[in-house]
């Protein structure tokens, strides 16, 4: 079962970086430096990257390692879902994570969040409600005036967070609502905090050997406080939520 969800994890990450190419529908899969159309059994995620030495088979030219890493970590993440009991709905957790893995690498090159992306997470996570709320009696609880209530005013701190600071991207912003729509409120705080938490202490590791940091993506520190509130969610929910607090 391991190895078919590793598998599963390894494939979606490969077709997840292709949708940031702009012509990617339009071609099939090639180098980018000699332009060389790839054959299938190159793109076989994790393994082709092995056999080959991490080089092109036609022009030895490096291929680019963050492909590999994803697909890697995704493989991973997608057992360690397997292995703990989850909070929420496991399809709303797979939509999530083959989203957030491929816009952590892409915040981690570029400093920048596409929106294709965020796009597709929104339609996908609607689509995957529409499923559940049809099929599913959970869901209809989580909709309630409250509910909603809440959600908008969480959405306006956001905002003005982001204008009176400045300290992140908007892209990072349109992030956090669209999972903030799509997740209970308890779990987004939660989160959020732990987002801040892990994104403050890589801060000071990165201060401590870099002296000048312009930047930090913060996608990584979003998706890994989201896979580690999957594991201690009801643990802060019971202290934090309902417990001392």
């Amino acid at each position: 079962m391991e190895i078919i969800m590793f598998s599963l994890g390894a494939l979606t990450n490969s077709f997840m970086c292709c949708l940031t190419e702009n012509d990617f529908f339009k071609r099939r899969s090639r180098c980018n430096q000699c332009k060389y159309t790839i054959s299938f059994y190159d793109l076989i995620p994790v393994i082709s990257y092995i056999l080959l030495r991490g080089r092109c088979r036609y022009c030895k030219h490096p291929i680019p390692f963050h492909l590999f890493l994803g697909e890697l970590l995704m493989g991973l993440i997608f057992i360690y879902i397997m292995s703990i009991q989850l909070p929420i709905h496991f399809i709303t957790v797979i939509t999530i994570t083959i989203f957030l893995i491929p816009l952590s690498i892409f915040d981690t090159k570029t400093f920048t969040i596409p929106n294709v992306l965020l796009h597709l997470l929104f339609f996908s996570l609607l689509f995957t409600y529409l499923y559940l709320f049809t099929f599913q009696n959970e869901v209809i609880s989580v909709i309630t005036i409250s509910n909603i209530i809440t959600k908008l005013i969480i959405i306006l701190l956001l905002h003005i967070f982001y204008y009176l600071t400045k300290s992140i991207g908007y892209g990072d912003i349109k992030l956090f609502v669209i999972l903030l729509l799509f997740l209970p409120v308890p779990y987004f705080i939660a989160m959020f905090f732990m987002t801040y938490l892990i994104g403050g202490f890589a801060s000071i590791c990165f201060l401590i050997y870099k002296k000048r940091v312009k930047k930090i993506p913060l996608v990584p520190f979003i998706t890994t406080s989201f896979l580690i509130v999957l594991q201690l969610y009801r643990d802060i929910q019971i202290i934090y939520f309902g417990g001392f607090i």
